[in-house]
This record gives structure tokens, sequence and C-alpha cells, in this order.
């Protein structure tokens, strides 16, 4: 089938070499979704790609759409934002990874919704910000959990939908909370406190800019951390790579201020 000419913007995610002088490109796209595309020449130094294609930028770009197909020829680009401290701040590149590393792993093919665009440009925003980059990555969590239909239910038992009166266990094999009567059953089941049931919620009906209005404890960080990576890798049914680096760096940086 004949291609046609599309355009779109789109956030690179991801690059490696074709051949000696082409470079295939991985997009996260407003108007298509996930979307692999080939830079023809992009690695020549008088190529019109050249550091137009770098991670995390942000693109207007053209291609040549095949229908029939999943890999697409990338016709031209313009960087409109770019995300500077990601290259001075190692921690916040590794937070961009792990967000890039998600959204591949969630989204399979061309989808014309594109609804994970928005909120990857808003997460990669905040974590290469001043503002609070871990509360960020999980803010990006619940709405990727949200995408997956994996939102766990959080109001009453995910088994039985009785009202939850007692301390209930969080249940990813049933997506929610479970109470203490049908927990014996679900052997994967996690404790979880009123108050990270309360963040989750919080974090899953704002828009970014307003989980800088919530104080977390050290503790309270590491137990939504938990949860959430907890459902994520029951969903996603794999342990995204990029996390154990990062959690590498933030334990780092944790015992820097003890120190």
């Amino acid at each position: 089938m004949a291609s046609r000419i599309e355009k779109s913007e789109g956030i690179v995610l991801r690059f490696y070499d074709y051949g000696d002088t082409s470079r295939i490109v991985v997009l996260m796209t407003r108007r298509f979704g996930k979307l692999k595309v080939m830079a023809k020449g992009a690695k020549g130094k008088r190529s019109p790609f050249a550091g137009r294609l770098e991670l995390f930028q942000v693109l207007n770009f053209q291609f040549y759409h095949y229908p029939d197909r999943d890999l697409h020829t990338l016709k031209e680009t313009e960087v409109i934002q770019m995300f500077p401290s990601f290259h001075e701040k190692l921690i916040a590149f590794a937070a961009a990874n792990y967000l890039s590393e998600l959204v591949q792993h969630a989204v399979h093919g061309e989808d014309s919704q594109g609804t994970l665009y928005r909120p990857l440009i808003d997460a990669l925003g905040a974590v290469g910000g001043d503002g609070d980059w871990e509360l960020a990555v999980r803010w990006f969590e619940t709405k990727l959990l949200q995408e997956l239909g994996a939102m766990p239910r959080l109001k009453n038992c995910a088994i039985c939908s009785k009202e939850l009166t007692e301390a209930p266990r969080l249940s990813p094999s049933h997506a929610g909370l479970v109470c203490s009567t049908c927990v014996p059953g679900d052997v994967r089941s996690l404790p979880i406190s009123s108050n990270a049931t309360g963040v989750i919620y919080f974090l899953s009906q704002v828009p970014i800019h307003k989980i800088e209005t919530i104080k977390l404890t050290q503790l309270q960080r590491i137990e939504l951390k938990k949860v959430l990576r907890n459902f994520l890798d029951f969903s996603l049914e794999r342990r995204v790579k990029s996390s154990e680096f990062l959690d590498k760096l933030l334990a780092t940086s944790e015992n820097a201020l003890t120190v």
C-alpha cells in the first residue's frame, strides 16, 4: 500500500543504529501512540537530523506512513522542547529513562489515542525541574495504571465488594484492596496504610502541578513506591530493568544526606 505524509508531535524514547548511516527511532506521539521510524542518513555529519533525534527531545515531525508496516520513514523534524537537566543530573536522566521504559513496555504498536503523550511530557518536565521528581514518577505510574485498566480499586473489597472496615491488604492479582475475610486466599497481597491508599487515589485524580501539596516521610515514600511497583510489575508481566539503576542512585543520594 502506498505511503502518505503524516504530521505529529512526539517524544524520543529510544534510538539505535541501522547500518552505517541510518538510525531507527522510537517515539511516543500525540496522534499515533508509540511509533517507530527510520531516519535515513541520520548518522552523517551534514544530516538534517543531526542534533534533532536525541533522547527525550520533543519534536514536531513529518514522516511517510505505511499503513501495512510497523516501521515508517522520517521526513523532517523540528525540536520544540528539550530538558537540559537530563544532561546535568544523572538521577534526573535515570528517572526519565525509567519513564521511557515504562511506556515502551506498556504501549504495543500504534494507537490513535496517544493518551499517555501529555502525561509523559508533564512527568518529564517535573523530573527535569526543581520540584519533587520522585513524586512526579509516582504520579505518572498512576496514570499508566489507569491507561492499562489496572488502577487498584480502593473503596471496597476487590473480591467480595464489601465495605472495608478493618486494615485491608492490596492485591495486584485482584486489582485492589482485599478485606480480612478474603485475604487468606491471596498470597500476593501486600499490607498498605490508609495514608498510602489516600495518596495513590489523590495522584490518580489530579494534574501534576498539584503533587507539590503532598508532604511524605521517607517511610511513606518507600511504601508508595513498593505498592505501585508491585502493581506495575504484575500488569506489565515484568520488572522494568531501569528501575534498579534508579533505585541505586536514590539510595546513594539518601545515604549522602545522612552522613
